[in-house]
């Protein structure tokens, strides 16, 4: 199987967050299937695996994992050399990489493939393979094989998430008047955070753009009642310079 046919048949594995037993096992057959000669360690985070010759001083680090399907998305392509699909371009392009990395050239690297990415920090895969990594090996440095349209870069965002609930009062929708919509509330705090700036930061020689998005709005128990609340969520992107606190 060449580095092509092995993209293929991973993004062919569904394997959105929690749902990635499907894909390590694909990950685990196709090293010793292709006489993976080193040690396979899987657990509830991922799996590390170490070449049998190798210094063990560069990781080669992805996650499994992608963000959830859409139903009935379509793929259109003016150009019949790109491959698409969920998980095509995060990061199922260097997971194979990495599986290739570890049959051609494996005389100092570590494999790395972590669960639950798209996910909460605390439920991320690394939490449970990262304290054996800094115990058992002498690893330099880890590249992590995100998509980066072949630039190195250095650095990510921290994620916050909150939920803004707005207040209204249910009604009949043939008696709207007698309630208070708040769905029509939300659409200055819509605009607020439309009109809000990327803010673009340089740190040790980085640069980070900090955002803010909508991301989920939901309200409603029924097509005729008027909702009594309205939930929205913000999503925070920020810098290095800010921590979850």
């Amino acid at each position: 199987m060449n580095l092509v046919d092995t993209f293929l048949k991973l993004i062919s594995i569904e394997s959105e967050t929690g749902k990635e037993d499907n894909i390590l096992d694909f990950i685990e057959t196709f090293l010793e299937g292709n006489n993976f000669q080193g040690e396979i360690k899987r657990n509830n985070g991922g799996i590390v695996a170490v070449p049998s010759e190798s210094s063990k001083k560069i990781a080669l680090v992805g996650h499994v994992d992608t963000v959830p399907i859409v139903p009935n998305q379509q793929y259109e392509f003016d150009n019949d050399d790109l491959i698409g699909g969920r998980g095509s371009v995060d990061m199922k392009g260097g997971i194979a990489v990495i599986l290739h990395s570890l049959l051609e050239n494996s005389s100092e690297i570590v494999g790395v493939f972590y669960t639950a990415e798209e996910s909460s920090f605390e439920d991320n895969g690394l939490n449970i393979i990262m304290p054996e990594l800094l115990s058992d090996f002498d690893i330099d440095f880890a590249i992590i094989l995100e998509p980066t349209d072949n630039e190195i870069q250095l650095g990510c965002l921290g994620a916050l998430n909150a939920t803004l609930t707005i207040s209204g009062k249910a009604a009949h929708s043939a008696r709207p008047w007698v309630g208070d919509n708040p769905i029509y509330k939300v659409k200055d705090v819509i605009k607020l955070v439309e009109d809000n700036e990327i803010k673009e930061l340089e740190i040790d020689g980085l640069n980070f753009k900090q955002v803010m998005s909508i991301t989920k709005i939901s309200s409603g128990i029924a097509n005729n009642v008027i909702p009594e609340t309205l939930k929205l969520n913000l999503n925070f992107r920020y810098s290095p310079e800010l921590n979850g606190s």
